[in-house]
């Protein structure tokens, strides 16, 4: 059992409030508002790209109609009210989740807390599964106090019907597993940096690395970070992922925090070849011709 966390995409869309008016009293906090309800004017384009999750606002989603049919075959009952929004000749939805669940297992979630002591937020979730599974879509609240986690949260059958669907400008960001925890999680993620680490043959400070890469061709390791020298984009910077892969990008500058670290390679460096090696290699040449 799995709970995500579900968010629009800001690369496909961008929808905002005309008035902030609006703004300030859309506060979503879960009491049922259709019986009240008055639409919010919302200003933007839905982007070059196609997209049916087009903001989040306190928690509730603003979705296209089809991305609403999809929600109302998948929901149960009371769990999401979905909200008219007139826009331009389309009807929009703000998806306002009713469904408020106090089921965080404190203990064995990471909390971040200010200095006074009061819990700012989650930095890993653990949760009590009899206390997820019979939910479809909901809210968390906070374990103590009144207040809401900001995003809403989808369990496996909300999860599939979406991943399955043609629905495009969607976040599901995986908070939470049954079966693997966060502590798990962090674990098995050090073993690999530790892995890493035992593995390096010859360590040097980052000069000398940029030299490797960029002079040598050779790849440079230090801790979660990588470095490469990529033919048609120069310097190459890679963060170690859970599945043992490398995610590259090309970085607009180098934090300064690797500078001072110490990196090293895996494989011995290539030999240079010997003086002799390089007078025979230039007769064998011109033999050739």
């Amino acid at each position: 059992m799995k709970l995500w966390l579900l968010d629009y995409h800001p690369a496909y869309a961008n929808i905002q409030f005309e008035q902030f008016e609006d703004f300030e009293r859309l506060t979503f906090a879960g009491h049922p508002l259709a019986n009240a309800w008055i639409p919010p004017r919302m200003t933007g384009t839905l982007g070059d790209q196609p997209s049916d999750f087009l903001k989040c606002h306190n928690g509730a989603l603003l979705l296209t109609q089809k991305a609403k049919a999809l929600f109302e075959r998948h929901l149960q009952p009371g769990e999401v009210e979905f909200l008219p929004v007139p826009h331009g000749s389309e009807t929009l939805y703000f998806a306002h989740v009713l469904n408020l669940v106090s089921c965080i297992d404190a203990a064995n979630s990471k909390l971040k807390c200010l200095s006074n002591g009061m819990l700012s937020e989650y930095e890993r979730y653990a949760f009590h599964a009899s206390l997820v599974e019979p939910h479809r879509m909901l809210r968390v609240r906070f374990h103590e106090g009144d207040r809401l986690v900001q995003y809403p949260f989808v369990g496996d059958v909300l999860h599939e019907a979406i991943t399955n669907s043609d629905l495009t400008g969607y976040q599901l960001i995986e908070m939470w597993d049954s079966d693997y925890s966060w502590q798990q999680h962090e674990a098995d993620y050090q073993a690999m940096i530790d892995a890493v680490t035992d593995s390096l043959t010859m360590t040097f400070d980052y000069s000398t690395a940029v030299n490797h890469c960029e002079q040598r061709g050779i790849d440079v390791y230090s801790g979660k970070w990588a470095m490469r020298h990529d033919p048609d984009n120069g310097l190459q910077l890679g963060d170690l992922m859970q599945d043992g892969t490398y995610n590259w990008i090309d970085p607009y500058f180098i934090p300064p925090i690797l500078l001072s670290l110490t990196w090293g390679i895996i494989d011995p460096l290539p030999e240079k070849p010997a003086l002799l090696d390089k007078i025979d290699g230039v007769f064998a040449g011109r033999k050739k011709s």
